[in-house]
C-alpha cells in the first residue's frame, strides 16, 4: 500500500499523461473518462479534470451539466458505461463524438454509436498521436 502510494506523487508521467493534459487544455470542450486514478495528467497541467469513473455521484453530475456543450469525449481502456453517463451524454447531446482507445478487440466498448471511433493498441502510442490530429 505504501509503495502504490508513494507512486500517486512521484513525478513519472507517461505519455499518455501528457497528452490527456494537452488534449483537454487544446479542447476545453472535450470530455476525457479514464479509470486511472494515478492523477498524473492533473500534474502535467490538466486545468479542467479528467473524469474518473469510479468517482463519487456529483463528479458525474458536473459531467452531465456540461453535456451540451462537449463536442469529443474520449475514453480510455472503458470497457463498459456501467454508470449510464456516457449514455446520457448521448442521448443529451447527439453530435458528440466518441473515441475509444481499448487494448484489444475484444474490449471493444458496448456504448460506441455508428459515428463514433475505436482505437486498439497501447494508449501510450496513440493518445500522443491523437493530441496532433485535435491541435491540428
Amino acid at each position: 500500500m505504501q509503495q502504490f502510494g508513494e507512486q500517486l506523487f512521484a513525478d513519472c508521467s507517461t505519455p499518455a499523461h501528457r497528452a490527456v493534459a494537452e488534449i483537454v487544455e487544446a479542447k476545453p470542450k472535450a470530455v476525457v473518462f479514464t479509470e486511472n486514478i494515478d492523477y498524473k495528467h492533473e500534474a502535467e497541467g490538466s486545468r479542467v479534470s479528467v473524469v474518473h469513473m469510479d468517482a463519487g455521484h456529483e463528479v458525474h453530475t458536473k459531467v452531465k451539466l456540461r453535456a451540451n456543450e462537449a463536442k469529443l469525449l474520449i475514453t480510455v481502456a472503458l470497457s463498459k458505461d456501467d454508470r449510464a453517463v456516457i449514455q446520457y451524454l448521448k442521448q443529451t447531446n447527439p453530435e458528440l463524438k466518441i473515441v475509444a482507445l481499448t487494448l484489444k478487440e475484444d474490449t471493444i466498448p458496448d456504448y460506441l454509436g455508428k459515428n463514433d471511433a475505436v482505437v486498439i493498441g497501447d494508449c501510450q502510442k496513440f493518445l500522443p498521436q491523437i493530441v496532433t490530429m485535435v491541435k491540428g
